[in-house]
């Protein structure tokens, strides 16, 4: 895995049409027989599978790992390097913190209406249902926690952004009901159309 910008490959509006069209795709697989259960009934089974789940963090549980790795010396602030045309190894550590989640791992991916310039950077391990941050370090100085709590934030900060959106399951409903009206209508026109012949239908 790389780390990589979160909240930003796909834009929400975007995945709200995608679900939009999810939803008639929905109607349109349900038994004849169901038509007849209730509109909003069935809109509302239909909005509700098809809500985001939003991810939740757990930010009791984080936890680090570490190791020691060669650094090369061109990346790292207040290193003084003279020939920078070739990499220059130190000793140094790199920090992963851990940051558990429970949820739907794609949101990460999903740029809110409301966002800034500087995105979260990070790396989504959604097989273990964690964020992970990595850091790079050569001195006791750098200031690996006032970054983590940075990125933290605003990680959260997205997540709240996104709210609003992936809970709102009125405009789904408000879909599948339409939807449903017209397959209704159709079936009904329909068995208009083969009866008015008088003739028997072949089983």
């Amino acid at each position: 895995m790389t780390p990589r910008p979160l909240f930003r490959k796909y834009d929400i509006f975007a995945v709200q049409q995608h679900q939009q069209q999810q939803v008639k795709e929905a109607v349109q697989k349900l038994p004849v027989e169901r038509l007849d259960e209730g509109e909003e009934k069935l809109a509302t089974e239909i909005a509700s599978s098809l809500t985001m789940e939003l991810p939740s963090l757990d930010v009791s549980k984080v936890y680090q790992t570490d190791r020691q790795v060669k650094l090369d010396a061109r990346r790292l602030p207040n290193r003084m390097v003279f020939n920078r045309s070739r990499p220059v190894p130190v000793d140094g550590t790199e920090i992963t913190i851990h940051i558990p989640f429970e949820g739907d791992p794609s949101m990460f991916d999903v740029c809110p209406s409301q966002h800034d310039l500087n995105p979260p950077v990070g790396e989504i391990d959604a097989a273990k249902g964690e964020i992970l941050l990595k850091y790079e370090a050569a001195d006791a100085e750098n200031p690996i926690k006032a970054h983590y709590e940075r990125t933290l934030q605003a990680i959260q900060n997205n997540l709240e952004w996104l709210r609003p959106a992936a809970t709102q399951t009125d405009g789904l409903k408000q879909v599948a009901r339409a939807e449903i009206v017209r397959r209704k209508q159709a079936s009904t026109t329909h068995a208009k159309i083969v009866g008015s012949l008088g003739i028997p239908a072949k089983k």
